[in-house]
């Protein structure tokens, strides 16, 4: 049996999983995450604490909540400004699960001794025994790198211990330099093991280990250059500090290394993966419900420690189950929309810190038809909020960031306008495959699989070649690609 942490969110998904998991036989505990509060609009999420705080009690379950407000202000809530401010149309929900929910909830939940995360998602993972190229893959997402580097699964143990017992050397270079605002940025993890090591402190952007040594340490230089020649194999580099430099001269390192960080940036992104298994993200067997959408910049690390109970089950089968359960939230609905903006417009939050500026509504010809407040506010395939009077009905099928214009049409101009995307961030979830090829892809969630071919071109992109042509392919959304169930790459549509 395993030791799971459960991402409960209030709902009725995540209180079936729990429930599940402790009836076969798990040691389960119950976290909470508070990525965002607002106190002046009307958010879920004092109310999603509570309706979780009561499922963990009524099961018998440890309850934890896990504060990563910081971390979704700068990693999700900025990016999305940033992107509309650019006329992209970012989906945040992908985000989180990507740079929080399987990011920062995974790392403390393997910091503190579990050995999964288990969600309330509609999707399947399958373990396969192909290992996938380690010298290949990875991906840049919102600015962070992701990867697996094989390692010897008996030091797991022994990394656990030696994280709720770090030195007062760790701890302080932990908190007094890893930890400082020019830092903190980057996502280092505290003892993590590496082929047949244990790190003191890795960051995969960086593609970086921090050692600290103790002051006697000549005796370990020939182990130290082996180590260093066998990870330098996978792109990392080693920085070696002594205990009496971080109790003595602790902003000389400090120093020291946003230099190194300035001055050497990694020579190619780290590998995907290299462990002895593949995971393979399939579409959950409710086909209404399938989430697979949301989980496609997850890697093989994340999908590792990752369990999906319910993505056999449909719906209604979950509902059932958590009837017979007694289950305290068994009937509340599900949420909709996005957590962080509870029922404030996608248009008044974003109005919080861009400024309103006049711009020309345009038609497919350049024709000036009216004016609007601003085109960040506006996506592909947007029919409310055009203000031109008469006539069809017109959607939004283009916008200019920069000369803060948005072109509009008609829906059959619309359909008209795209039957190719370019993508850029390819992401593979697993082996990667030769371009061209020919698949199934979807650019929204809910949307019906479309066939496509995938081909390279020569300036570092994807282009997705639909047979059909697709309304509303809106930059800065996701392209997920399907092999029948499987979900075997993504890519940010330019």
């Amino acid at each position: 049996m395993s030791k799971i942490l459960v991402g409960l969110s209030g709902g009725v998904d995540s209180a079936v999983v729990a429930y599940l998991l402790r009836e076969a036989g798990h040691e389960v505990s119950c976290g909470f995450m508070i990525n965002y509060i607002s106190e002046t609009e009307d958010c879920p999420t004092l109310a999603d604490i509570e309706e979780a705080k009561k499922v963990a009690e009524y099961l018998g379950l440890p309850f934890h909540t896990f504060d990563f407000r910081e971390e979704y202000e700068k990693r999700i809530v900025n990016y999305i400004y940033e992107g509309y401010q650019k006329g992209l149309t970012p989906n945040p929900d992908i985000l989180c699960n990507n740079l929080v929910k399987f990011d920062c909830f995974l790392e403390e939940a393997l910091e503190y001794g579990f050995d999964k995360i288990a969600t309330g998602h509609y999707a399947r993972i399958i373990e396969s025994g192909g290992k996938c190229p380690p010298d290949k893959g990875g991906a840049q997402r919102a600015g962070f790198f992701f990867d697996y580097i094989p390692y010897n699964q008996e030091l797991t143990e022994l990394a656990q211990q030696n994280r709720k017992n770090p030195n007062p050397y760790e701890k302080k270079f932990w908190y007094d330099i890893l930890k400082t605002p020019e830092l903190s940025k980057y996502k280092f993890t505290k003892q993590k093991p590496l082929l047949n090591y244990i790190a003191d402190f890795y960051c995969s952007e960086l593609q970086l280990i921090i050692e600290i040594d103790g002051d006697s340490h000549s005796e370990n230089i020939e182990y130290d250059k082996k180590r260093s020649e066998e990870l330098y194999q996978y792109g990392i580099r080693i920085l070696r500090y002594t205990n009496s430099e971080v109790k003595g001269n602790i902003q000389g390192i400090y120093t020291d290394l946003i230099t190194f960080i300035e001055d050497n940036p990694p020579a190619s992104p780290p590998p995907l993966s290299g462990g002895q298994s593949t995971f393979h993200l399939l579409k959950g067997v409710d086909s209404d419900k399938d989430q697979t959408y949301f989980l496609s910049r997850l890697n093989q690390f994340q999908l590792s420690h990752a369990f999906f109970p319910i993505g056999h089950l449909t719906k209604p089968e979950v509902r059932e189950i958590a009837r017979k359960a007694g289950l305290p939230n068994a009937e509340r609905k599900d949420s909709q929309g996005l957590c962080f903006i509870g029922k404030v417009s996608m248009k008044e939050f974003l109005e919080k810190r861009l400024e309103k500026k006049t711009g020309n509504i345009l038609d497919i010809h350049g024709k000036v038809l009216g004016q609007h407040e601003g085109a960040f506010s506006y996506t592909i395939g947007q029919r409310k909020g055009i203000q031109v009077g008469g006539g069809p009905a017109l959607f939004v099928i283009a916008k200019d960031a920069v000369n803060n214009t948005i072109t509009v049409g008609t829906e059959a101009e619309l359909e008209l306008y795209s039957s190719e995307l370019a993508a850029i961030d390819w992401h593979w979830i697993g082996k990667i495959r030769k371009f061209p090829f020919t698949a199934r892809a979807k650019i929204r969630y809910r949307q019906e699989d479309q066939d496509i071919e995938c081909v390279q071109d020569g300036e570092g992109r994807v282009r997705v070649r639909f047979s059909s042509p697709q309304r509303a392919i809106t930059s800065g959304q996701t392209v997920v690609i399907y092999d029948g169930d499987e979900l075997i790459a993504s890519g940010i549509i330019e």
